[in-house]
């Protein structure tokens, strides 16, 4: 069986406007959690 190529998304959807603004997309294999300082730098 092959590996599962996992990523995380965070994303912001502003409702109002119907725009989505990404922020952030890694690997789960990269990273565990994302902090709020990386999220806030983004």
């Amino acid at each position: 069986m092959g590996k599962r190529g996992d990523a995380r998304v965070i994303d912001f959807h502003l409702v109002d406007d119907e725009i989505v603004l990404l922020v952030m997309v890694y690997a789960k294999a990269e990273r565990a959690n994302v902090k709020a300082k990386d999220i806030k730098r983004s």
